[in-house]
């Protein structure tokens, strides 16, 4: 066996089942690890989120033992190292969610009162009227309208702020070009941070402080998802008669594949998400999609069964509008229970919470 460069490191050998490790062991990633077995001494099968990696380390590890880990390299030549308690990128990572863990409300809702905040400030005498419009211009531009396509949401996650630091960190190892430096400064994370700057204290600035704060909690969140192998989350305002709602997707990474399928001819796990929205007339409503190469099945969940009957009588438009040519497509429509109208778990039910308690109480 070749030496772990490491005491406190793992090294991955390969992945196994037909399944792909290699997307997950990105450089900087910090995953949730457990040691599924270990048969002899120095090798190990690991669980890292929703795949089995066969491993060698110097380490003594017992089975069923749990741990975080971060990626150091890439590729074949990647490195887990083992984080211990009080762990400073650990420590980071749950100092900076106390910090916002508060602030987290649906961004429909946070978004609908910063408008109004901010047609009410622009309204007055003496403030900065400019500023205000233009933010004001900006946040019009966040919504999804009913008749968006799949393009257009791509275009809205990509100005959303979501990914406003990982775009910061590409342009620091490559210079942008101009058409990036536009859109870093459209992005919408970059205009809140510039009103953040330029406002004056008051209620504009507090609303434009509570947006910020509840979007670097989802994206803190995020983190700890993709550590320990949740579903990430992204929420993005959508217009309702009542003003705004937010529409939530719960992203799931495709699931290992069985063994004898994918690489060797059989069928692929499908890519998999829901969305989950709350409508002031129509009520809660939720979307499973699973799509593979060759197929797209919708699952549409509404409250009432009348509601159910008016989404069929237009499947034929859905199904023409969702027809790419490249996939057959299912549609299925029917009422749901309550519960299975629920998106998912709780939002803070994430496995890194669990190992890591944002609050210890003693006495």
């Amino acid at each position: 066996m070749e030496p772990v460069a490491s005491t406190s490191a793992i090294r991955p050998v390969a992945a196994i089942g037909g399944g792909d490790a290699r997307s997950i062991l990105q450089d900087g990633r910090i995953l949730a690890a457990q040691v599924l077995d270990a048969p002899d001494e120095g090798r190990l099968m690991l669980a890292l989120g929703r795949h089995r990696v066969p491993a060698e380390t110097n380490l003594r590890l017992e089975e069923g033992e749990s741990f975080l880990v971060r990626v150091e390299g890439s590729g074949e030549a990647a490195l887990l190292k083992v984080l211990g308690v009080g762990d400073p990128v650990v420590e980071r990572l749950l100092d900076a969610l106390r910090r916002v863990i508060g602030e987290g409300r649906p961004v429909g809702e946070l978004l609908a009162d910063l408008a109004a905040t901010l047609r009410a400030e622009s309204a007055r005498p003496g403030g900065a009227l400019a500023e205000l419009r233009t933010l004001l211009a900006d946040l019009e531009g966040q919504a999804m309208g009913p008749k968006a396509a799949g393009a257009d949401l791509a275009g809205l996650f990509e100005r959303s702020g979501y990914r406003y630091e990982a775009l910061l960190a590409r342009f620091a190892e490559a210079a942008p070009t101009a058409k990036e430096l536009r859109a870093l400064r459209a992005n919408f994370k970059a205009r809140l941070l510039e009103a953040l700057d330029s406002l004056e204290d008051g209620p504009a600035r507090r609303a434009v402080d509570h947006v910020l704060s509840s979007l670097e909690a989802e994206q803190l969140l995020n983190v700890a998802r993709r550590a320990s192998g949740d579903p990430l989350v992204f929420s993005f305002p959508f217009p309702d008669p009542a003003g705004w709602t937010t529409a939530t997707l719960f992203v799931s990474e495709r699931e290992d594949r069985e063994e004898g399928e994918g690489e060797s001819g059989g069928p692929a796990a499908p890519e998999t998400l829901t969305l989950a929205i709350r409508f002031s007339r129509l009520g809660p409503v939720r979307v499973d999609l699973a799509l593979t190469e060759t197929q797209l099945d919708i699952r549409v969940f509404v409250e009432e069964e009348a509601l159910a009957a008016r989404v069929r009588s237009d499947t034929e438009e859905l199904l023409s509008r969702l027809d790419d040519g490249r996939r057959s497509v299912r549609l299925f429509i029917r009422a749901a229970t309550a519960e299975e109208l629920e998106p998912g778990a709780h939002p803070l039910d994430i496995e890194f919470l669990r190992r890591h308690h944002l609050m210890d109480l003693r006495g």
